[in-house]
């Protein structure tokens, strides 16, 4: 097995077609409060640098995937099974969810509007779902797919559906994240 390091941004790491899998033997969404507040902290200073006209950059974390070939030579997706770095993915597609719905819900004049939905497409499309056309519709796959466990408890949290009532300890965890990336985004919304 071949491996090859590629140090990238995340928007390119999110690229078009890509999408992310967590196979069923990786251990749960395990991120406490802690982990999810060092994580805001950090796109809150990201934000901060680039209000200052002095945008810095901000290593991520590792990530470790093997790509999953497709039978398929018409599939333009490329899909990754996360062998590490589950933890940073999955809280940064909530985060941009989170964003997302945040922006969805501000009142604003025609043309605030207008770019508002502009950037709820671009941030939604690149960062929470994969929008592909098949037999002439437009589907949307989620950017990471969780092992089964979480699988639809964060898929309703970072879909606009209902929450379910969490039934195990990463389902509470995810939940707890939720929060701590809503008081954060509330927060920047706030001080503007």
């Amino acid at each position: 097995m071949e491996v090859k390091p590629n140090y990238c941004k995340l928007s390119i790491a999110f690229s078009e077609g890509t999408i992310f899998m967590v196979p069923k033997y990786q251990r749960a969404y395990s991120w406490t409060k802690e982990n999810v507040d060092q994580y805001c902290s950090d796109m809150y200073e990201l934000y901060l640098s680039s209000l200052a006209d002095n945008p810095r950059e901000h290593f991520l974390g590792g990530v470790v995937c093997v790509k999953v070939e497709s039978d398929n030579d018409l599939d333009e997706r490329n899909i990754y099974q996360l062998v590490d770095g589950q933890q940073r993915l999955s809280t940064t597609v909530l985060f941009f969810s989170r964003l997302v719905e945040r922006m969805k819900a501000l009142n604003l004049d025609v043309e605030g509007a207008e770019l508002r939905e502009r950037r709820v497409g671009e941030y939604g499309d690149k960062f929470v779902v994969l929008a592909v056309e098949e037999n002439d519709k437009v589907i949307r796959i989620p950017r990471i797919t969780l092992s089964k466990r979480d699988y639809d408890f964060y898929d309703n949290l970072i879909r606009p559906t209902t929450v379910d009532v969490p039934t195990t300890k990463s389902h509470e965890l995810l939940l707890e994240a939720k929060k701590v990336i809503d008081s954060y985004i509330d927060k920047v919304m706030a001080d503007d």
